[in-house]
């Protein structure tokens, strides 16, 4: 959808609205190919627009120097002393960032209006920029692409060609702040970069020539780190540039997209992953915001209120041989690929540290504990837990207590009587407003499918104890022994159907419109071995996410892990195993990352049993 939204000097601006089935919604002007604002939701499904700009076309040719949300070119980034030498011909560009040329020079392509074309999803973009204009050689002809995923992705693809040698450089400019544009500061926001090495700059912010590591430095963010923690050192690289002004070395193990940031907001859980084909990525954090500037929601825009993170060439690289060149020549196109993934990190509302379990059981809003202690079928499981659980846990068996009798063609854990289950659940003591935790021994293969039933019906605050008992003693904490006396028995009344459940027909059905996940090991996925159910394979249709891939040791993978792993999947997501016990792990594991999926309880064990299923066999396709 397309809106003439205002006139420049130009010409007419329209602006483009690109929307998807997911709660994403993205605006791009044809003035600057600016982002003028992204909607995504938060953990609790709340939108905001999370980039930083202006509500009118004013406030852009008022206010041209912060580049909000714009498309940059020539060239991103800056050139020294605005002259760079291409096959012995020196080039001088208009100096607009002290000594230096900044982002294509005094009207970059961050101030034209360019052609465009859109539909629902996306828009393309086209300029062409004559030969010397703002000092640089060529005609170049420039396309760029946005569009916006059905998984809340929006995809930046740029072209460009030319009539003679040049340079060339284009990223995007938007600032991020994923509390909401104009929230506060940044300074919370937690950051990776996959980076082992910067560029460091002098004082004038043009890079040494250097290489260096960022590791014992400030510049490390191989793990996540808040972006304030290191900000106000005495550190000579933060003191050039104010804070973060830095083109970071992207570490490439492979061609085509690769990961370059990622960037969690721990109050509204909404996160962002960057990833390019770029090799440098400059990320700055807001440093020259001064307060003059009122944004889009009517706020001040104060330093520090927003990030940028530029996938590019590095800073000045046609003054530099032994960076990658940003050369250009006729004959050759210029391509390059960056997406922004946005989506929403729940791990707090999945999971619970054996520290954080440990000072809520000594609070006065203590959780009820729940013992799990089974796994693959083991039968003493009452015997584990009397010789030693976590203090006031209450022993809960699967077998009996979360999964219903077996009949012919139920598969081998159905779901279990409501009546029996809620019975249950209040000797447990487990309220309506109370917190719940659930553990195992180890991995949370059995704790998840508490965890899951729990949630099924009802119960909001239920997290699993990542790395169940063993990380609970592997962290120092006591144990006790023997019984444990009985909570007072609660009177919730439970309410099934909170999280969504597939039978036979939607599995399979899912397996066709959107993406069915079986979560058993790989042999079994593929046919090979079926040590249990009455035929090996698996449901047609459906692919492989061995639940034991969740894990490092017994816990669950990184955030991060996890988001890749699960990168790709399309459309509604459902999940399977062999009886519909660790599949809840696998719908955990994607709770962590924002991904919503439904269980077919039934599972291997009851589509395997009927004859007339057919069931697919060997890897994926």
């Amino acid at each position: 959808m397309s809106e003439r939204w205002g006139t420049a000097p130009e010409g007419p601006v329209d602006r483009y609205v690109l929307t998807n089935g997911s709660g994403m919604r993205v605006a791009v002007l044809t003035y600057g190919g600016i982002v003028q604002s992204v909607e995504v939701p938060d953990r609790a499904g709340v939108t905001a627009n999370v980039v930083l700009g202006f509500d009118r076309l004013q406030g852009y040719l008022d206010n041209p120097g912060p580049y909000f949300g714009a498309l940059i070119g020539r060239y991103g980034n800056r050139i020294a002393r605005g002259r760079f030498e291409l096959d012995g011909t020196t080039h001088e560009l208009p100096i607009n960032n002290g000594p230096n040329s900044l982002h294509g020079g005094a009207t970059g392509f961050d101030q034209r209006i360019w052609s465009a074309t859109g539909t629902d999803d996306s828009v393309e973009l086209r300029l062409v920029s004559p030969d010397g204009d703002q000092g640089y050689p060529g005609v170049l002809t420039v396309t760029v692409r946005y569009t916006l995923t059905a998984g809340n992705a929006l995809r930046i693809d740029y072209e460009a060609t030319t009539d003679a040698p040049t340079v060339v450089n284009l990223t995007n400019h938007s600032y991020f702040n994923l509390g909401g544009e104009g929230s506060g500061d940044i300074y919370g926001h937690r950051v990776r970069l996959h980076a082992t090495h910067f560029t460091p700059v002098g004082p004038d912010l043009i890079p040494t020539g250097d290489l260096l590591p960022v590791a014992r430095t400030p510049m490390d963010f191989r793990e996540p780190v808040a972006v304030g923690e290191r900000i106000r050192t005495g550190d000579d690289q933060l003191s050039h540039a104010g804070g973060y002004d830095h083109n970071w070395i992207i570490d490439r193990p492979e061609s085509g997209l690769n990961t370059a940031a990622e960037v969690t907001d721990p109050v509204s859980g909404r996160t962002l992953t960057v990833s390019t084909t770029e090799p440098g990525l400059q990320f700055y954090s807001g440093n020259f915001l001064d307060g003059t500037v009122i944004g889009t929601s009517g706020r001040l825009y104060r330093q520090g209120d927003g990030l940028a993170l530029e996938t590019q060439h590095f800073p000045d690289s046609p003054n530099r041989p032994a960076f990658p060149s940003t050369v250009l020549r006729p004959g050759e196109t210029y391509r390059s690929t960056t997406v922004w993934q946005f989506g929403v990190d729940r791990r707090d509302e999945v999971l619970i540290d054996g520290a954080e379990l440990h000072d809520r059981l000594a609070g006065p809003d203590a959780p009820v504990v729940l013992d799990v202690r089974w796994a693959l079928g083991d039968p003493h499981g009452a015997e584990h837990y009397r010789a030693g659980h976590i203090p006031g846990a209450v022993y809960v068996d699967l077998e009996s207590e979360l999964a219903g009798p077996v009949a012919p063609g139920t598969g081998r854990h159905p779901l279990p009587d409501l009546e029996k289950f809620q019975a249950d659940v209040r000797r447990w003591g487990v309220t309506r407003r109370g917190g719940v935790v659930v553990y195992d021994n180890s991995g949370g293969l059995a704790a998840a499918r508490a965890w899951w039933l729990l949630r099924w019906a009802g119960v909001t605050d239920v997290r699993i104890l990542d790395g169940g008992l063993a990380a609970w003693a592997a962290d120092g904490h006591s144990q006790a022994t023997g019984e444990t006396p009985p909570h007072p028995a609660s009177d919730i009344v439970l309410e099934p159907g909170r999280l969504p459940t597939l039978d036979a027909d939607e599995a399979a059905e899912l397996a066709r419109t959107g993406t069915l996940i079986d979560a058993r090991a790989a042999e079994r996925y593929r046919g090979e071995v079926e040590p249990i159910d009455p035929r090996a394979g698996h449901i047609p249709g459906a692919v492989s996410r061995p639940t034991a891939d969740n894990l490092v040791g017994d816990r669950f993978l990184a955030t991060d892990a996890l988001r890749a792993r699960f990168a790709g999947l399309t459309g509604p997501v459902g999940v399977y195993c062999g009886s519909g016990v660790t599949a809840a792990h696998e719908i955990a594991a994607l709770a962590v990352v924002g991904i919503d999926a439904a269980l077919y309880p039934g599972s291997w064990s009851q589509w395997s049993s009927d004859p007339d299923r057919p069931a697919g066999t060997g890897p994926l396709p």
